[in-house]
Formats: C-alpha cells, sequence, structure tokens
C-alpha cells in the first residue's frame, strides 16, 4: 500500500513541472476531501462533476465539447451580425464573401421557403438512391455524395492510426453525427 502512494505522489510531482509557463494537471482540481484509497473516480472528478453545469440540450461534456459549443455559438453571432440578426438581407456588397455567407445563412432560416419547395431539392438523389440494387451500388451512392458534398452522408470516411498497430493508418468509417445547438 506504502508503494501505491508514494507512486500517487511522484506522478503527481510530475504533475506540477511547468511545460511552456503552463501545467498539464491542476492538483487544485482533485478533490482532497476523498481519499485517493476509498474512492479514485471521486478524488479525481468530484470537484468537476460539482462545479459543472451540464447544458440539458448536450449528452457529453467536456473540453472538446466545451470548445465546439462555445465555438457555434460565436459562428451565430459573426452570422447574426452579417445579417443584423437574422431579420434582413445583408448590406454587403453583391459579389463580397460577406454577402454570399450572410445570403446562405438566411437561406437557411426561410422557413416559409423551406416548406414550400418540401423534398423538391433532393428529387435527384432520391431518384438515383431507387435505382441502387446491390449493396456495391449503394457504396458508390454514398461515395459519389461524398464526392459531390465534401461530407458523409450516412458515414464519415477518415484515416487514423490502426488500433492494435498505431505504424501504420487504416481507412476508419463512422456514424455520421452533428453538434447541436
Amino acid at each position: 500500500m506504502r508503494s501505491i502512494s508514494v507512486y500517487l505522489l511522484l506522478g503527481l510531482t510530475f504533475f506540477q513541472i511547468p511545460v511552456h509557463c503552463s501545467t498539464f494537471f491542476d492538483l487544485d482540481d482533485l478533490n482532497w476531501s476523498i481519499r485517493p484509497t476509498d474512492d479514485f473516480f471521486t478524488f479525481v472528478n468530484g470537484r468537476w462533476l460539482n462545479q459543472t453545469v451540464i447544458p440539458p440540450s448536450q449528452t457529453d461534456w467536456g473540453g472538446i465539447y466545451i470548445m465546439s459549443y462555445n465555438t457555434l455559438f460565436r459562428l451565430k453571432g459573426i452570422l447574426d451580425e452579417l445579417t443584423e440578426n437574422g431579420t434582413s438581407e445583408s448590406p454587403h456588397p453583391v459579389d463580397s464573401v460577406r454577402r454570399k455567407l450572410a445570403d446562405l445563412y438566411l437561406s437557411g432560416l426561410d422557413e416559409q421557403t423551406i416548406e414550400k419547395l418540401g423534398v423538391q431539392p433532393l428529387k435527384e438523389t432520391f431518384i438515383q438512391l431507387e435505382n441502387v440494387k446491390t449493396y456495391q451500388e449503394l457504396i458508390m451512392f454514398i461515395l459519389d455524395w461524398y464526392k459531390k458534398m465534401n461530407k458523409g452522408l450516412l458515414f464519415q470516411f477518415e484515416v487514423y492510426a490502426d488500433e492494435k498497430n498505431s505504424s501504420i493508418n487504416m481507412a476508419t468509417w463512422k456514424v455520421n453525427f452533428h453538434y447541436k445547438i
């Protein structure tokens, strides 16, 4: 038991060493009211769990989610500023990037036109999908969609290090998901 305490103390001391004027680990984040040998999870995560409010719209929360969430709000603020809070046509010159962004954003907010068009903009895609008869054709359909849209339809295709041999890369398909505000 004593050796575990010594290793834990040495490990915590290591994390206090500053690197580029910052630390990777803050000892103040630990819940010192709990002994690590009694409940290590609460010792390490207790303060964060007690101090963090997870927004009701989110199922996961942490550093990467907070960064993504804040980025989405900043982007929405930029777009709202370009369109005077999404209420009017952009005052920017017609061919400017600002005008193009504002017009795209406003088109997404125009629920009346979206409802009027219904699935009409997807008609060509539905026809192509109806013509798919084999799994090979389905794979080609998904790949063509990916090439056209530069985004996965059902899946995202990415390359990662192989989980069993990190010296090689491996093509990876994963389910497509999006963060929502």
